[in-house]
């Protein structure tokens, strides 16, 4: 049996942490690697506010919350907000504020399998695994633009996933169910950040490289 591995003192958040001294540090509260930037809060829509002794306790409060995505601190009023929304560098400067955010975005490292009876408008924007165990955004009434890996048809949106999961280098998906260009399924080696393809959007379904 292999050993679990052990974290080190120094690398777990503690009570002590405090700003400036832990600016720009990564601490793990349970599984978990937060990224802690002083006077600077993130700005995000509040999923609930709360108080924390220490920052160390708003983001512990954040990690058991469920849809917590990040959380920004005050060391003077001890207040904790909790962030509905990940964002990866925090820009809103506040003085003795505190951002927590997860290096990983939580959507993404919590994502679940994609299932045949996920469909669109409900999966739009969200994240899931595809076929391979790489996690993907997927997008609705739209597809990516950008070179192909390969293109093929394929009866449905499973088989097209799984074609796409053989070719090396796939970073997005798109997947047509109707009109003018029914079952065709691309496997692209550039996605958009956001795909902007509007020919009959209403058929595409896509899905792109999570980062």
């Amino acid at each position: 049996m292999s050993a679990v591995p052990t974290v080190a003192a120094s690398d777990r958040f503690q009570p002590t942490d405090t700003c400036p001294e832990a600016d720009g540090k990564v601490k793990k509260v349970g599984t978990v690697d937060y990224k802690i930037t002083c006077d600077k809060h993130n700005g995000v829509p509040i999923l609930s506010t709360t108080t924390a002794d220490n920052m160390a306790a708003c983001a512990q409060i954040c990690q058991r919350t469920s849809g917590c995505m990040l959380a920004d601190y005050s060391i003077t009023t001890k207040r904790c907000d909790l962030g509905a929304e990940w964002k990866a560098v925090p820009d809103r400067p506040v003085a003795g504020g505190v951002s927590l955010v997860p290096v990983v975005n939580p959507a993404i490292a919590s994502a679940p399998d994609l299932k045949a009876t996920d469909v669109c408008p409900a999966i739009d924007k969200t994240y899931k695994k595809l076929e391979g165990g790489k996690t993907f955004k997927m997008w609705c009434n739209t597809a990516s633009k950008g070179a192909n890996v390969k293109t093929s048809k394929q009866p449905n949106r499973e088989a097209c996933i799984k074609d796409c999961a053989s070719a090396s280098g796939t970073v997005a998906i798109n997947y047509c169910t109707g009109g003018t260009y029914a079952q065709s399924c691309q496997c692209k080696s550039e996605k958009e950040a956001t795909p902007s393809y509007n020919y009959e959007p209403q058929y595409w379904w896509a899905a792109t490289l999570a980062s």
